[in-house]
């Protein structure tokens, strides 16, 4: 591969606006956190905590040596996507932006929809890194289901935005907790719902995701869990439960989507000094490594019936870091 093309398989974006039937390509930088009162109020000099994915030659490079590193992000680049045209970023996300936004299902519905495209928009740009590296059908296969399964939401929710749906079509818990020196935005497809039933293989193998934002909220903090409200039973006891978590288990339940699954947490350089390497550890990528050793003992256990099955539960497994307490 020329030094050429890898160059432009690096910084491969796909530049067109996802706002329905828009067809602009001159996206801006849209934040998937809005750098106005979230990433700005964590900001020391401009700047935040994040786990960089270290850039590599090409997209199958960085998987075979993946690991993050927590760096020093300026708040301008932090959480940023190609997502929108700059008409309809401002025009979309004003009732977020604005320094007073409140907590409404117009609100919700936004913060939902941004991470929504922010993960489709990540997810089709590593479709075609691939396809441009000449993966194996193997592999893109498997990288393009997420593209299916968030378009699969995202064209109920665009029916929404063009009106042709009165009523928001995403379903949220929305939960107050304390203050906070970090933010994030995910999106987390279970496997399983708290009893042990299967979520993320129903008919046609369609997985189910949440999306989740937790975020600083005047003296304290907000988390938002959002979801397509159709899909409420195929979770089955997932969301029930949820709501019913003490605030402990919420906190170690969110700490670890965040350890799982997004790239955009944002940590306030405030805190730096407070993080242990063992913490770091975990943020860098080592908390997948706990699940996956979690996960082996779980099975072991299920087969020599020390546990019934496979479980959600696993998410309220404690570990070094609790975001909460930084």
């Amino acid at each position: 591969m020329s030094s050429n093309v890898i160059d432009a398989v690096k910084h491969m974006h796909i530049k067109r606006c996802m706002y329905p039937n828009c067809d602009s390509k001159n996206t801006i930088k849209s934040h998937a956190l809005q750098n106005n009162g979230v990433i700005s109020r964590l900001a020391v000099d401009n700047h935040v905590l994040m786990p960089y994915v270290q850039r590599s030659a090409t997209y199958l490079e960085k998987n075979k040596f993946f690991r993050k590193k927590l760096k020093s992000i300026g708040k301008n680049e932090a959480t940023t996507f190609y997502g929108f045209c700059k008409k309809h970023d401002d025009q979309l996300f004003a009732p977020i932006e604005k320094e007073e936004w409140s907590i409404n299902k117009d609100n919700e519905f936004l913060f939902a929809y941004r991470t929504l495209c922010s993960q489709l928009k990540n997810k089709q740009e590593t479709v075609a890194r691939l396809k441009a590296e000449n993966a194996s059908s193997e592999m893109l296969k498997e990288e393009a289901l997420p593209v299916y399964d968030l378009d699969r939401v995202k064209t109920v929710c665009d029916k929404f935005l063009t009106g042709e749906l009165r009523k928001s079509p995403l379903s949220t818990i929305a939960w107050q907790l304390g203050k906070i020196n970090f933010a994030y935005d995910a999106m987390y497809q279970p496997s399983y719902d708290f009893s042990g039933e299967t979520i993320s293989e129903g008919k046609d193998k369609i997985n189910y995701p949440l999306f989740i934002t937790v975020l600083p909220y005047k003296d304290h903090s907000i988390a938002f869990i959002s979801w397509l409200a159709k899909d409420t039973p195929i979770f089955h006891d997932l969301i029930p439960t949820l709501k019913k978590l003490s605030m402990k288990e919420r906190q170690i339940y969110l700490t670890n989507v965040a350890l799982r699954g997004t790239d955009d947490l944002v940590i306030s350089p405030r805190v730096e000094n407070k993080i242990s390497q063992d913490q770091i550890d975990l943020i860098e990528g080592g908390y997948l490594d706990v699940l996956e050793a979690q996960t082996a003992m779980a099975k072991y256990a299920a087969v020599f019936q020390t546990i019934d099955k496979l479980s959600a539960n696993i998410m309220l497994e404690s570990t070094s870091l609790n975001l909460f307490e930084l």
